[in-house]
């Protein structure tokens, strides 16, 4: 139960440092997770009208000092994004398949997702690619200076019911940033689910398992 939106906040910053990704879920109201789950599905759902067809002749042509084999490339990485099963293994690593991720609830839906943007998964991946030895991962994870932190330094009232934390994160330094949340009906506060929460959405890790902002996916 939380009485103010300072004590939620702080509650889903505890959870994740503990890694606890259903609790974080449990503390985001049943609303937002709702519409989480439904912006994720139409995000991994196949192009409308089939399959985009671009070839790296075309792309050439459209752009004439473009070399072929940057050009493949890009052809490549393009059809990769679009591809409905690669982006469900981005977003949801734990999820089999479309038909399984939509049978989930969706505080599931959004552990799960929330899993998939730790460090932990992304250091996993890493050693899966090849890009790094799990010696090198496991180092990473027990380098407890990497974790984030995160400092609430008040909140903002928008009516009476919805209320907006704002915190510092060591992730970008100075920037502030907010995390909305919600009155129940029973008059507790929980947090709006979406991908900006405790900025999961933000850091990636780069080949070498350093961290790095980058745009969301």
């Amino acid at each position: 139960m939380s009485s103010d939106p300072l004590s939620v906040f702080r509650a889903a910053v505890e959870a994740l440092e503990r890694e606890n990704w259903h609790r974080i879920a449990a503390l985001c109201d049943a609303e937002s997770l709702a519409a989480f789950k439904r912006e994720l599905l139409d995000s991994i759902a196949p192009p409308p009208g089939g399959p985009v067809r671009l070839s790296a002749t075309e792309l050439m042509k459209a752009s004439p000092n473009v070399p072929r084999a940057v050009a493949e490339y890009m052809v490549s990485r393009f059809r990769e994004s679009l591809d409905p099963k690669r982006r469900l293994k981005e977003e949801i690593p734990g999820a089999e398949s479309r038909e399984a991720l939509e049978k989930m609830p969706p505080a599931e839906v959004f552990a799960l997702w929330l899993e998939g943007r730790s460090v932990r998964r992304q250091l996993d991946r890493e050693v899966e690619r090849k890009h790094m030895s799990r010696a090198t991962a496991n180092e990473l994870l027990a380098d407890g200076s990497r974790r984030a932190e995160f400092t609430p330094l008040g909140f903002v009232n928008e009516g009476t019911d919805t209320a907006h934390v704002v915190y510092r994160s060591s992730i970008n330094g100075r920037r502030l940033q907010t995390a909305t949340a919600q009155r129940q009906a029973n008059g507790d506060w929980l947090l709006v689910a979406d991908r900006e929460l405790l900025m999961m959405h933000e850091v990636r890790l780069t080949s070498d398992g350093s961290e790095d902002e980058a745009a969301e996916l």
